[in-house]
């Protein structure tokens, strides 16, 4: 099979997969879908850049965008969002099939384009309206660009892989750091490689300077907006966050908490973040303590979570993917080659590390390295077998290659197995499949016609009522009463599966809101677990229901 059939057949298979997974798997928008799909909304209906609960600045803004864009063709722009996803999941295993190619080597180019292909996390991920697809997809494509920009290849490789860099930011603004990791690698290969360095160090200055202009009207925007040079947003939230953490408060607390006298003090209640980031700013010096401050044992933690982590497909490609990198036969140019790839990956540990809070979705970018490594280990493993067991045994010479190939589809098929039963369980996707949150938004839209605002713990229920989404805040009950009288939402939606989150919600869930304002309209989810209630709050007019 040729080159170019090989990658056509392979993002075919590609697709058809992830295909499959879109029409079978996810039934409702992830709660952070919610906030990408409701920003493209608001930016392509001219309404500025306002999400679930006003102005933003947590959310990237490219996967929006294209959000926005592909609306005009998708039936609905959550269904448009995973379109976005499908097709950026369905390129990534040809991106990693061709710089596994440069790398390694034809046959584990075919191996980790298979399993790029059939990992259950990345086909998983790539029916999700997350921007984690889009922005893989713009990394690796940058990655590949940059490979060739350094074999001296296609002339305009470099702004390629400027351009990738630099969209890469405006999914995620850690997209920017690899334009400088790109950029600083070309150099140092270049002299470790002995390659002319005038041109080589052009091509550096070019790749970084396209991404820099890619970026820079968003950092303009930021700075604008923020009163002072941001060039990403999350960390003036996030930053605040943890600085309450370190008080002693749960990260629920610190998000959603009220002060003594009912004022809005957790970061989450602020309804524009812009105005949180100009009024919280947080000093550089701070900003480097919250870093370093228990780091190293914050990096160990992050350890045990990817070597726990069965959805990547632990142990097992953990074991091939240190087979695979340290593996085969070495060579300048594959050290090269190595020293980007883990100085890539060390970058992405390097951040998880300044984390004072990890979910699961945060490991998914290291999905790739590991799809590379371990699929050149499988190949290593087969051509020990073949080259040190089966040549010089007189009974496995007949068998000779087919028994190791075997041996080595096994490997890799134990491997997504593994992964699939990990995905089963991640809360990332399977929050995809809780209806009841749909069908309590749609119950809302349906019984009224006014621009409502509705107080929950989650995003997705307000998202299918239209609503703007207020944060219940984490306080005592006496206390949350009165914070409802002073915000006066039109509806209070709990969840049971979130009554730890706050401390009233058992209570509540079991006996109702007590106050006379709160008026049960809805009573939805089977079984009880997933039950939601839907409570109307009027204390100066009647219920719907009297309508």
């Amino acid at each position: 099979m040729s080159d170019r059939r090989a990658i056509s057949s392979l993002f075919v298979a590609s697709l058809a997969i992830r295909l499959a997974w879109l029409l079978s798997y996810p039934r409702v928008i992830e709660n952070e879908g919610a906030q990408y799909v409701r920003l493209a909304q608001n930016l392509f209906a001219h309404r500025g850049y306002v999400a679930m609960r006003g102005p933003v600045t947590m959310v990237s803004p490219l996967y929006s965008i294209f959000i926005g864009v592909m609306s005009f063709l998708a039936p609905t722009p959550e269904f448009a969002g995973r379109l976005i996803s499908l097709l950026a999941g369905a390129i990534l295993p040809v991106l990693i099939f061709l710089i596994a190619f440069k790398i390694y080597g034809r046959r584990s180019a075919f191996a980790a384009g298979i399993l790029a292909a059939s990992h259950p996390l990345l086909v998983a991920l790539s029916a999700t309206v997350y921007s984690e697809g889009l922005y893989l997809a713009l990394l690796i494509a940058a990655l590949y660009a940059t490979l060739v920009t350094f074999e001296g290849g296609h002339r305009l490789a470099p702004v390629f892989a400027g351009a990738f860099t630099g969209l890469a930011y405006l999914a995620r603004p850690e997209g920017l750091l690899y334009a400088i990791i790109f950029a600083f690698w070309i150099v140092v290969a270049s002299l470790f490689m002995r390659f002319p360095m005038r041109e080589q160090l052009k091509r550096s200055a070019v790749l970084l300077t396209v991404s820099i202009v890619f970026a820079l009207p968003f950092v303009v925007f930021l700075t604008q907006k923020m009163g002072r040079f941001y060039w990403e947003g999350k960390s003036s939230i996030n930053d605040n966050l943890v600085l309450r953490m370190k008080t002693g408060m749960n990260q629920q607390q610190a998000n959603s908490g009220l002060g003594p006298n009912e004022q809005e003090d957790g970061v989450g209640l602020e309804d524009d973040q812009f105005l949180y980031a100009r009024t919280h700013p947080v000093p550089l010096s701070t900003k480097f303590h919250l870093i370093t401050d228990g780091w190293g044992l914050r990096f160990l933690e992050v350890l045990r979570d990817l070597r726990s982590a069965n959805y990547l497909g632990s142990p097992i490609i953990w074991l091939l993917a240190a087979a695979g990198l340290v593996g085969g036969k070495w060579t300048r140019l594959l050290l090269a080659h190595e020293v980007l790839l883990c100085t890539m990956t060390a970058l992405l540990l390097f951040i998880l590390g300044s984390m004072h809070f990890i979910w699961d979705r945060f490991l998914f970018p290291i999905v790739p390295f590991l799809v590379l490594w371990a699929a050149h280990g499988a190949v290593v493993l087969y051509e020990w077998v073949d080259g040190f067991f089966i040549r010089k045994v007189p009974w496995a010479k007949r068998y000779g290659q087919g028994l190791a190939l075997t041996v080595t589809v096994i490997g890799v098929l134990l491997l997504v197995v593994a992964s699939a039963r990990g995905v089963a369980h991640l809360g990332e996707i399977t929050e995809s499949r809780a209806v009841e949150l749909k069908a309590a938004g749609l119950w809302i839209a349906s019984h009224n016609n006014r621009e409502e605002t509705v107080m929950t713990v989650g995003m997705v229920v307000p998202f299918y009522a239209g609503a703007t989404a207020r944060l219940l805040p984490y306080t005592d009950s006496v206390s949350v009463l009165a914070y409802l009288h002073k915000k006066d939402p039109n509806f209070v939606v709990l969840r049971r599966d979130e009554s730890s989150q706050r401390p009233y919600l058992a209570a509540w869930l079991q006996n109702g809101i007590p106050d006379s304002c709160a008026h049960l309209v809805q009573r939805l989810g089977e079984p009880l677990e997933r039950e939601i209630l839907v409570y109307e709050w009027n204390c100066h007019r009647g219920t719907i229901l009297e309508k």
